[in-house]
């Protein structure tokens, strides 16, 4: 609301006119740029000492002229240029990932266009089923459109370690990667505390950040919890169990913490993916949870699992993955 307190009223006009010259001064000039979220018309009509009348004339009159983007239940957008972004591709890496990537990467797509949607913007999609050794550049259909500039942005809903460099490279206006984690490290701090534990280990994917397993001892550490980096084991896609069998990502990452001496008190396991191999080992070894062992799963709240024992979690949203990696593309840079 600072922004907004500049507004000056002047008696010659309307007092929605005056409203719709000052907002789209504040537009024109680069002061709100495109994507930025207005205040909303309560708000603006308190903020001025008026009616909600006048402030919905203003905005209606900068629709009309293509500055402001009215989103039913979401607000008011400052809407893209058209020489900005006009059409985002959505990438995904189906070829190297599991049944549980699968499930988040269709999730997580789907809530991108219909967000895409809301904000009219248009989009294409690319799942990649190409086999690993042909991730060497993009798809020849993803590489056309980038040609042809038929988009301007990339979102990775999955980039592969064997894609991450040349994703990075695309020339578009913008990239963003589904590849930061979104952990508040205060709220697992709380539960490691709470517990009592003091032997921690973790699991962790290596496709997931750059490197994760780092990000995860500062940020731990930055909380007072240490963890040693020897009690942190890396997973890939495809494990093979004793039996020769497919066996759940996390699980001989797990057997081999959890038969380690002295045996850690307790486990985070992230990302969910790793989760059903990890539950897994620890019912074949037959570990009690959480008398035995606190572990601390990472879990999509809008893609459950089952867990047969009383296990603590660190919840994300969906939802707001895709809200993050559109702004990450919609926004302008911040200068330094």
């Amino acid at each position: 609301m600072d922004a907004f307190q500049d507004f000056v009223r002047h008696d010659n006009v309307s007092i929605h006119q005056d409203i719709a010259h000052y907002l789209r001064e504040k537009i024109e000039s680069g002061i709100l740029q495109s994507g930025t979220r207005i205040p909303s018309l309560r708000s603006m009509a308190k903020l001025w000492h008026t009616n909600l009348f006048s402030i919905k004339l203003a905005t209606d009159e900068l629709v009309g002229m293509g500055l402001l983007n009215k989103q039913q239940g979401r607000g008011i957008f400052v809407a893209l240029r058209s020489e900005e972004i006009i059409r985002i591709g959505l990438y995904t890496s189906q070829g190297l990932g599991n049944p549980t990537d699968m499930m988040f990467s269709s999730v997580l797509r789907d809530v991108l266009c219909h967000r895409l949607q809301e904000r009219g913007i248009e989009y294409l999609i690319w799942s990649d089923w190409r086999p690993e050794s042909e991730h060497t550049g993009p798809p020849a259909t993803m590489q056309q459109a980038i040609l042809t500039n038929s988009v301007q942005a990339v979102i990775g809903i999955v980039v592969r370690n064997c894609e991450n460099n040349w994703f990075s490279r695309l020339p578009v206006r913008k990239t963003a990667m589904m590849y930061d984690p979104m952990l508040d490290f205060n709220v697992i701090a709380e539960k490691l505390k709470k517990s009592g534990c003091r032997r921690i280990a973790a699991i962790v994917s290596s496709a997931t950040t750059n490197p994760l397993s780092n990000f995860l001892i500062v940020g731990l550490k930055e909380t007072g919890i240490k963890i040693m980096l020897r009690n942190i084991r890396l997973i890939c896609d495809m494990e093979i169990t004793p039996h020769n069998s497919r066996a759940e990502m996390g699980y001989r990452a797990a057997m081999d913490l959890l038969t380690s001496t002295p045996r850690p008190d307790a486990l985070i396991v992230y990302p969910d993916n790793a989760v059903m191999g990890t539950i897994q080992a620890i019912l074949e070894l037959g570990i009690k949870v959480p008398e035995e062992l606190f572990v601390l799963f990472h879990r999509n709240v809008e893609l459950d699992y089952f867990c047969s024992f009383d296990a603590d979690y660190i919840d994300t949203e969906i939802t707001k993955v895709a809200d993050m990696l559109i702004e990450n593309i919609i926004m302008p840079k911040r200068q330094e």
